[in-house]
């Protein structure tokens, strides 16, 4: 008898690891959004507002918020490279500083 593994049934497992593996600052750590917002300074006004915002709860250490409105923030189509790439980092050292279970996708099981 075989088993069979997938890819899409091990991604959840995989990113629990990631989150639980990784040097984590603490719940209550400051993200650091300078470079967040010097990379969107010749954005729309739109696209400031909700960077504007994003750094607001990153300086407040509202660490969730921030991460779930960069979520949306990457989802846009026309953001430049360097844009992209910021909002990467961003994402990355917000998912460093909360609780794993603030960054998992509906239905992932509990760590």
């Amino acid at each position: 008898m075989r088993l069979r593994v997938t890819t899409v049934s091990n991604l959840p497992t995989l990113v629990i690891c990631l989150l639980l593996c990784a040097c984590s600052k603490g719940p209550g750590s400051k993200v650091d959004s300078n470079s967040l917002e010097q990379a969107f300074q010749s954005a729309d006004a739109a696209t400031r507002e909700s960077v504007a915002k994003i750094a607001a709860a990153m300086k407040a250490t509202d660490n969730s918020a921030a991460f779930s409105d960069l979520l949306k923030l990457s989802a846009k189509a026309d953001l430049a490279p360097e844009q992209k790439q910021a909002v990467e980092r961003a994402l990355h050292d917000v998912a460093q500083v909360i609780p794993p279970k603030a960054v998992m996708a509906p239905g992932m099981p509990a760590p």
